[in-house]
């Protein structure tokens, strides 16, 4: 990690969490002044963005996180944890020390501050009545700067009644820690100067497929405004006096609940593609709500129910829609009700294939933000909050259709009409997934779905880990025996397939609570430890020690602080010397997290100091001091791929239908041993090695997780040089051009490498800091 100031000049830069934007850098950090991109604002020459040539990563401060000591939007998901790293950018999100200051409403409230976060925290405010109104003292006019901002930032909204005030800007409510989705409220000022009252302004009600349906708690005739969040950030622009603060003012809140919120864990279902939400009995519940909510720029939401259970959980298996014969083996849709994408929105596939929207049906297509997932607990009166989780995040890559314009496009048809030879048949199945994304599977042909039409076999040729597929002619004079032919094929595509290896979720039972003491001490046990916080290096250092109950008080009250789940996933990912985790979950109130791990620590402490004693024997072996950094990394790139082979027994084994994550007898594959001590692995153990090896040259590297949209979920890494961040990929540079993917930008991952970065390896405000150029 580099110590070394920042000496970038005062000025505008690009905003290194919205392009569209300049944000101001004070020489020191980022300020909270913005302006849009178009207004004009002196740009240094030559400034490309803030990580390129603008201040580095390494000063970029963390948006806020909530300090909610339970679990909320990653609560018990189970992600494969698979890969780690080491973080190096410097953002201090744990508060350090707070000051008092006069606040908006006249009296003096504590605030929290801290020059690395672009925001102020207040104490939260818990509990509060369903229908609590919020006062604040403005000699202002609400109205003016709210229409002065929207002059300044103006967003396109054909739907916009031109009658209608500026959306709020002055003082705004949103439902999630990083400030992105914003919350259904009222603000309203009777006259200027006077005081500006702020209420919720949420509907109650759903619609469920035949109408719409109750999904909150009614007072009277009319529902409570607030209530539907399990968390709620009000954040105020400005002073008492109309002058922009410096940093804008965060207060979290929560609203009082006799229905505790479903603490939603999420995993694959029983059918191929399918997802699973599970979560613990709340207690006065006689039944669960499955919700969806898109939420728009301008606060407007539409939720949904999806499907109403008395269980404790639910599947999307069975939510499929079959338009084929019934001696089909496969469905036409599945994970109907998922879609993540607003319904006026065309499909990657469709786009691909030449369809259009109008510019006011783009204009109204843009306003969406996504959807969340979540249920909600009721008995019929009452209803609880729910658990906003990012529906593209927990199953955006999930399965919905075939990708009908690119599954065309690859048709190999001979001059009979039909597939001549199966060696002609397309290897992969392009499918539209629910982020409405193409993404493709690996493919293969249905042994028992083969029909005889005469002069040709018509054959099921379906996607890996989906339902769905297609019917494929294949002449029976290029292929008279169609079963060995099947086998023959379905071995090549697989051994065709992309270099992955991440699995989807991790399968794991939750534990019995332990009775052990929570840790608070750090443990030292000479390993390097990394993480974006100093929570997450705390967390990280107790993960490599395998401590099973982490304290985390001293943590998790700080306003500002990372959630513990978004803390605990940077930690298993960016640190090398962390192992297979088992489950995580917090316990004792939100006080402490209990950790369960695949290998006993005393196996684990031997690899550890073997790992170590490999790492700084090859870095002394192929670098030096005098070596820059981009030639370490390819020094260090050069010796992996010459010393490690892709594990294919252990992506066959990730790829059958028998396992749910990491394969039982495959852990090494996944960690950093696989490729440093066996020379076999995954693209994780490929990314956890390379991580440990560049960070112990000196060269400034992370881990980093995602979704290659031809090949499934896998991971990579990014490494600092010449003061930006670049993107390798060893996995991929093995066996190929060995400098293909050295030090790309995120946009040179092109055709089958193309990929999307997931949320998991780094706390969300953080991420942003790591775009290449």
């Amino acid at each position: 990690m580099s110590d070394e100031p920042n000496n970038t000049p005062e000025g505008w830069y690009a905003d290194p969490w919205d392009p569209r934007r300049l944000r101001y850098w004070d020489g020191t950090t980022w300020t909270g002044h913005v302006h849009p991109a178009s207004t004009g604002a002196s740009v240094p020459a030559g400034v490309a963005s803030a990580e390129a040539t603008g201040p580095t990563s390494a000063d970029a401060p963390a948006t806020p996180v909530s300090d909610e000591p339970t679990p909320r939007r990653r609560r018990g998901l189970k992600v494969g944890l698979l890969v780690g790293g080491i973080a190096v950018v410097t953002v201090l999100a744990v508060i350090a020390a707070f000051v008092i200051v006069p606040a908006v409403t006249g009296s003096n409230e504590r605030i929290y501050a801290d020059r690395s976060t672009l925001y102020d925290f207040t104490e939260p405010q818990l509990g509060l009545p369903r229908d609590h109104e919020f006062e604040f003292d403005a000699d202002y006019d609400f109205d003016a700067v709210n229409a002065a901002h929207e002059a300044e930032n103006p967003t396109p909204d054909p739907d916009k009644n031109p009658e209608a005030d500026a959306p709020d800007w002055a003082i705004e409510v949103y439902y999630d820690a990083a400030l992105t989705r914003p919350a259904e409220f009222r603000a309203y000022q009777a006259d200027p100067g006077g005081k500006v009252l702020v209420s919720g302004d949420e509907s109650g009600r759903a619609s469920d497929g035949a109408g719409n349906r109750q999904i909150q708690e009614r007072d009277g005739d009319l529902a409570f405004p607030w209530g539907l969040h399990e968390d709620y950030f009000l954040v105020r622009h400005l002073e008492k006096d109309g002058t922009p603060r410096a940093k804008p003012l965060v207060t979290r809140f929560t609203v009082e609940s006799t229905l505790a919120t479903p603490d939603v864990t999420f995993g694959s279902g029983a059918e191929a593609g399918s997802l699973t939400m599970s979560w613990a009995p709340v207690s006065g519940a006689t039944s669960y709500l499955i919700v969806t909510n898109e939420v728009e720029r301008d606060g407007q939401a539409i939720q949904k129910v999806v499907a109403e259970v008395r269980e404790t959980e639910w599947s999307s298996a069975g939510q499929t829609e079959n338009n084929q014969s019934n001696r089909a083996s496969f469905v036409t849709a599945q994970n109907l009700g998922l879609e993540g994408f607003n319904y006026r929105a065309l499909t990657q596939d469709q786009v691909d294939g030449g369809d259009t929207l109008d510019s006011e049906e783009a204009a109204r297509v843009a306003q969406s933000l996504g959807s969340d997932i979540g249920v909600i607990a009721t008995d019929g009166t009452r209803y609880s909050s729910y658990q906003a989780n990012n529906l593209e995040q927990v199953a955006g890559w999930m399965p919905l259709e075939v990708a009908f314009n690119a599954a065309s496009a690859l048709k190999n048809w001979g001059a009979s009409g039909f597939i001549e030879g199966i060696e002609n048949v397309q290897k992969v199945l392009p499918v539209t997934s629910v982020d409405g994304r193409t993404r493709s599977t690996v493919a293969f042909l249905d042994e028992n779905a083969v029909l005889d039409y005469g002069d040709r076999w018509i054959i099921a040729l379906r996607g890996r880990n989906t339902l769905l597929g297609e019917w494929i002619p294949i002449t029976k004079i290029s292929t008279p025996d169609p079963a060995a032919a099947i086998a023959q094929f379905n071995a090549a595509a697989l051994a065709v397939a992309p270099p992955t290896g991440q699995p989807r979720f991790e399968s794991f039972e939750v534990p019995e609570d332990s009775r052990d003491t929570p840790v608070s001490e750090t443990p030292e046990l000479g390993y390097p430890v990394y993480g974006s916080t100093e929570f997450t290096r705390y967390l990280g250092a107790h993960l490599i020690a395998q401590t099973k109950v982490i304290d985390i008080s001293a943590y998790v009250d700080q306003p500002g602080a990372p959630d513990p789940y978004d803390a605990v996933y940077e930690a298993r990912y960016q640190n090398p010397y962390a192992f297979n985790m088992n489950y995580v979950g917090l316990r004792n109130g939100g006080k402490s997290l209990l950790v369960t791990y695949s290998l006993p620590t005393d196996q684990v402490r031997t690899l550890q100091a073997e790992m170590k004693a490999k790492v700084d024997s090859v870095v002394g072996e192929v670098t030096n001091d005098a070596m820059s950094p981009r030639d370490k990394v390819a020094a260090l790139n050069d010796w992996l791929i010459s010393n490690a082979e892709y594990d294919d027994e252990a992506f066959a084994a990730l790829e059958s239908y028998e396992f749910d994550g990491t394969p039982p007898g495959y852990e090494a594959a996944w960690n950093a041993t696989g490729t440093l001590l066996d020379g076999t692995g995954v693209c994780a153990s490929y990314a956890y090695a390379f991580s440990a090896l560049a960070n112990a040259a000196g060269v400034e590297t992370v881990v980093v997780a995602g979704d290659v949209l031809s090949g499934g979920p896998h991971a990579w890494n990014k490494v600092r040089v010449d003061d930006q961040w670049l993107a390798v990929d060893a996995t991929w540079n093995d066996g190929g051009d060995p400098t293909r993917y050295l030090m790309i930008r995120d946009a040179d991952f092109t055709d089958v490498s193309a990929r999307t970065q997931s949320e998991y390896w780094m706390i969300d405000s953080a991420i942003p800091a790591y775009a290449t150029p």
